[in-house]
């Protein structure tokens, strides 16, 4: 370093004397340099001079000024001596490393001359060894294909383990749902397939691969019978369509076939419940409006909605569908047969099991509150194009007349039992129609005009004017009556739950019916009443008019004559007053009352009052249609108002006649209670014992014979002519009661039909 930065400084020096010789010419620094390294015979003179060091030192001698460059050879000089003093320094501090430089090199110098000689003796061996190396690949040449075979395996150890894992890592994705990993495996195994088909492993790889994606399958079509959301089963489908297994129409089948399953499976736990129709028609009608409507709204969205997206896309440009005219091109997907055809099954299902549960039903406020719910889910389901409200009114409608007529039967049935074990007991009307207290109420009824009711002081003025919401107040007068229209008010107040608008008109029909068949009873049971009396009278009339030749050979004499004591002229008229009072009561009042509840109070008189309805109704009929109908099943009722209006004129004498029989009723009660011994007269009984023959005594048939001879041939004729009418009054009677008996029973058998 040191000889270097002298030689710099030497070199200076001689370029500055250069220029001073040679003022013309004016080489460049790197130039001068570069000869007086030459001149000094210094090495690589060309590459002293491109090293970094130097082009840095010789550019900063190039910016310095001259008083600097003459200061440089001298501060060149300086550190030209410091640097040889550190040099020496050095070598006498680090002697021993330079000694063992020394000693290495000489070392070197030697092993290279030895090396030199032992590899020259190599190369002579050289081709004895190739000799033997031929010879021994000879010998080894399967040995090394299996090797090479081994080492290629397990050079591509990983890849084959990879390929092998394929069936196990697809069943793996399967059995834990990751069946976008599993159809990318199985598209792998397809891949190598194609390529390497040759390859038995690849072939064996392939087919457990086919077994694993039919297990997928398998799962896939188990998810569509699962319990699950709408995202889940668009999942699944998605997957059994890139799977390309089952064509579209296969696909749906697959998909409605697996959801009903799962309804099926759904109502398997309501089963218990069947004992109970009305819960389990609830839980019925929740688990189908739940389950069907998703099935219908998935099968929407998953099936139709992906038609019409595949339908809206831009043909290729290689597709069939290119040929084909524009219109010939769908702009539709077809209609969707099997969802209809679900629907329509499931909707049947749901009929049949009203068909078959609702019948059972027979509380009102449950039927109204299933048809409520039905009618809820219906619409619900319109919102999908099934409004089924329509169909599942008629099970309802059916279960409502069902429960009215049976309703009514029972009202029917109540009153039935009192009239024929009065007829049966032979109780006088005045005895069950009416308590003791309500007697003097009904004989002091006006017998001149035909609403009594409305006349008495009894009745108060609201019941002028009927109401809808109470039944009049003088039917407490005949606790009978009063039952029977407690049953018409119970059905409607059912009916107020549950009142079909279709449905008036049987409605209508039904109590009309049941109302015709009361008043049919009433007056079949009044018609006996009567009839009884004149039975009576017909056999006491024979009795007293028929004579036999007796003892001592006196014409009217009557030996062992039965004697029947027949009631007295006013118990005919308080008998006859009771059933007219009966008759009016239902009649005037129990009818209109319940037929109107019916009218403007169940259907809250939005078909119009009583009156229109049967204003309508004879309209419509046209005299020989619905009037004609109407009219026969008031027939009844009409029967009875006549008969009532009848025993009104009968019971309705002139003023003369009234004082004459006021009169003749205290002669007879004056002459009763002198035989009597002043005795009051007992009310006989209305059944007639003919047959219950008594022995009069002598004094009696005596007296009975004086009697006939005194009254004389002209009233015995009279009597004659009497007791005919009574006959023909009796035969009368009977007919119409076997004409009433038949209608009775043919409308029994309609009602029941």
């Amino acid at each position: 370093m040191d000889i270097a930065l002298q030689d710099a400084a030497v070199v200076g020096a001689e370029l500055e004397q250069e220029l001073e010789e040679e003022e013309d010419e004016a080489p460049s620094l790197v130039q001068l340099l570069k000869d007086q390294a030459r001149l000094r015979k210094l090495i690589d003179p060309e590459g002293l001079f491109t090293s970094k060091t130097s082009k840095d030192y010789l550019e900063r001698v190039s910016n310095l000024s001259l008083e600097a460059l003459e200061q440089e050879p001298k501060i060149i000089h300086e550190e030209a001596s410091f640097v040889s003093g550190e040099l020496t320094s050095l070598c006498f501090r680090e002697y021993r490393t330079f000694i063992t430089v020394h000693q290495c090199s000489s070392q070197v110098h030697t092993a290279f001359a030895s090396f030199t000689e032992s590899l020259d003796s190599l190369l002579d061996a050289v081709p004895s060894l190739e000799a033997e190396c031929h010879a021994f690949a000879a010998s080894t040449k399967q040995t090394q294909s299996d090797r090479r075979k081994a080492s290629l395996l397990l050079e591509h150890h990983d890849k084959l383990l990879d390929l092998l894992e394929v069936p196990q890592l697809l069943e793996t994705c399967v059995r834990n749902g990751y069946y976008h990993e599993a159809m990318e495996l199985g598209q792998h195994a397809k891949e190598m397939s194609a390529r390497y088909g040759e390859v038995a492993i690849v072939r064996d790889v392939e087919k457990e691969v086919e077994k694993g994606l039919m297990g997928m399958l398998v799962k896939l079509l188990g998810v569509l019978r699962e319990q699950v959301k709408l995202p889940a089963l668009v999942k699944a489908v998605g997957f059994l369509r890139r799977m390309d297994v089952l064509n579209e129409e296969e696909l749906q089948v697959a998909f409605l076939a697996s959801r009903e399953h799962n309804f099926r499976a759904v109502l398997v736990g309501i089963e218990r419940e069947r004992g109970e129709p009305v819960r389990y028609v609830r839980r019925y009608v929740d688990l189908f409006r739940e389950n069907v409507y998703d099935v219908i709204s998935q099968f929407t969205t998953i099936f139709l909605d992906y038609q019409k997206h595949q339908l809206s896309l831009p043909p290729l440009p290689d597709s069939k569908s290119n040929l084909l005219p524009p219109s010939s091109s769908p702009s539709s997907p077809p209609p969707p047969t099997l969802l209809i055809t679900f629907a329509h099954q499931s909707l049947s299902a749901l009929l049949t099991l009203l068909e078959t549960h609702i019948p059972l039903i027979e509380d009102p406020s449950a039927l109204s509150s299933l048809l409520t719910q039905l009618n809820y889910c219906a619409t619900s389901f319109a919102r999908v194009g099934l409004d089924f409200r329509s169909l599942v009114t008629e099970p309802f409608e059916r279960a409502v007349v069902h429960s009215v007529t049976k309703s009514l039967k029972e009202a029917e049935a109540g009153l039935e039992g009192t009239l024929r074990g009065a007829l049966r007991n032979g109780k006088m009307p005045s005895t069950w129609m009416m308590p003791p207290e309500s007697i003097s109420f009904v004989l002091d009824l006006d017998i001149n005009t035909s609403t009594p009711f409305l006349q008495t002081n009894n009745t108060s003025k609201s019941n002028s004017t009927p109401s809808i919401h109470s039944p009049p107040i003088y039917l407490t007068h005949f606790p009978d009556l009063a039952l029977l229209c407690n049953g018409h008010i119970n059905t409607l107040n059912s009916l107020r739950l549950l009142s079909p608008l279709s449905l008036f008109p049987t409605l209508l029909t039904l109590q009309l019916q049941s109302l015709s068949r009361s008043a049919s009873l009433l007056l079949s049971y009044s018609q006996s009443s009567t009839s009884e009396f004149a039975s009576l009278s017909l056999a006491n009339s024979s009795s007293s008019s028929t004579s036999t030749p007796g003892v001592g050979g006196r014409p009217g004499h009557r030996r062992n004559a039965s004697v029947s004591a027949g009631p007295s002229d006013k118990d005919k008229k308080e008998t006859k007053l009771v059933l007219r009072a009966f008759g009016r009561a239902f009649v005037d009042g129990m009818v209109p009352f319940v037929r109107k509840g019916l009218v403007e109070g169940v259907f809250g008189g939005e078909l119009g009052s009583l009156e229109e309805v049967d204003e309508r109704v004879v309209a419509v009929g046209g005299g020989g249609g619905g009037g004609g109908k109407k009219k026969k099943e008031e027939g009844g009722i009409d029967k009875l108002r006549e008969w009532v209006e009848s025993v009104e004129a009968e019971l309705r004498p002139p003023k003369e006649e009234e004082e004459e029989e006021v009169v003749v009723e205290k002669v007879v009660e004056k002459e009763e209670g002198k035989k009597g011994g002043g005795s009051t007269r007992e009310p006989s009984s209305s059944v007639a014992v003919p047959d219950a023959v008594m022995e009069e005594p002598e004094e009696m048939e005596v007296e009975e014979e004086e009697v006939v001879e005194e009254d004389g041939k002209g009233e015995g004729e009279q009597d004659l002519k009497e007791v005919d009418e009574e006959i023909r009054e009796l035969e009368e009677s009977k007919e119409k009661e076997v004409e009433l008996e038949g209608g009775a029973k043919e409308k029994t058998e309609e009602a029941s039909s």
